[in-house]
């Protein structure tokens, strides 16, 4: 029979519990601190992307885009050169939003009808902007031919002839 005299191997009484009970207790600790910087790390993304999208979102915010009424009267119903070219550069410096593609379609596009010079080259403009210039061209095939005159410089009343 082997006695802890005969291995060398001193037993202390409640020794190796103790050593059981530390290594848990590390174990313990440090499953708890991975936990808390999991946490801690979680909290602070979620202050830091609030904070960043809020600041990004009050300084520019995104602009709803122009109602159907309101780009029918400017662009169709208008025929004051002054009035449309305002909007369109209004547009351009971002005071004003685009029209949906959707509602230039529908004025434009849903039927065919002669339109002047000027709205060829808003037809134009928004059909670059949108990439939709082959559904123009199927409906006004000599809408880009005015619109690269107008901006040539021929006056409106010059221009090519009516679609």
């Amino acid at each position: 029979m082997l006695t802890s005299q005969h291995t060398k191997i001193k037993v202390t009484p409640g020794l190796s519990n103790n050593k059981l009970m530390d290594s848990e207790k590390s174990q313990k600790e440090e499953s708890m601190e991975a936990w808390l910087e999991v946490l801690i790390g979680t909290v602070l993304g979620l202050v830091v992307g609030a904070g960043s999208t809020y600041i990004f979102m009050v300084r520019s915010p995104k602009k709803p885009p122009m109602s159907y009424k309101d780009f029918k009267e400017t662009f169709h119903d208008s025929m004051s050169d002054n009035l449309i070219m305002g909007t369109l550069r209004e547009m351009y410096r971002g005071d004003k939003p685009y029209p949906r593609w959707k509602d230039i379609a529908k004025v434009y596009l849903a039927r065919k009808a002669d339109i002047p010079p000027i709205q060829s080259y808003v037809l134009w403009t928004l059909a670059v902007k949108y990439k939709k210039q082959r559904e123009v061209l199927k409906v006004y095939p000599a809408c880009e031919k005015t619109a690269r005159g107008v901006e040539r410089g021929v006056p409106f009343s010059k221009a090519e002839p009516r679609n």
